[in-house]
């Protein structure tokens, strides 16, 4: 995954009443340098507090393959459960 480029500030005419470093610049504004997008992220994590949301703090391990099941074979099983499963799915 590449780094992050940080997006040049959008201009919001005087009238737009739209402010950097707020959500409704991110929102409305379509906005995305780095104080707008920083403050919707911030609201989003008060949101899923506030809400009783989890609120995503590293990444869930994939759960490990099942024996009798052709992605074990795939890794490299050769138990009989785990052909048998692997010809299953080529049929």
């Amino acid at each position: 995954m590449s780094p992050r480029v940080a997006a040049p500030p959008v201009y919001f005419p005087p009238s737009s009443g739209l402010v950097h470093g707020t959500r409704p610049g991110y929102q409305r504004g379509k906005c995305r340098c780095d104080p707008c997008a920083e403050a919707n992220a911030a609201y989003g994590r008060e949101w899923k507090e506030r809400t009783g949301r989890p609120v995503a703090t590293s990444t869930v391990p994939p759960l490990p393959a099942r024996h009798g099941s052709r992605a074990l074979h795939n890794k490299g099983c050769s138990c009989d459960r785990c052909l048998d499963a692997a010809r299953a799915a080529r049929r």
